[in-house]
């Protein structure tokens, strides 16, 4: 629920004409993490989906202009070019 308010949030922002270049990383768990080296006394909260999860999700409120899946070592990223309907 939390993540569709966010993106109700987030369209209602953009331009009629504007766009949203959102990129997630990819995976099926959400948690805190704490200590990552590159972050330092932080805790920061992840939630992760997948393609075939978010994909409906965005599609109630965008249209998905570009669609590319990047890797970094073990990790992917879904990476949406998205425009309000």
């Amino acid at each position: 629920a939390k993540l569709e308010r966010s993106l109700y949030a987030i369209r209602d922002l953009l331009a009629p004409k504007g766009a949203l270049f959102l990129g997630m990383k990819e995976g099926a768990s959400e948690g805190w993490v704490e200590n990552d080296p590159r972050y330092p006394d932080t805790r920061r909260w992840f939630s992760l989906y997948s393609d075939e999860e978010l994909r409906p999700r965005l599609e109630l409120l965008f249209t998905i202009d570009q669609f590319a899946i990047t890797r970094i070592g073990q990790r992917k990223f879904l990476n949406y070019i998205l425009r309000p309907r």
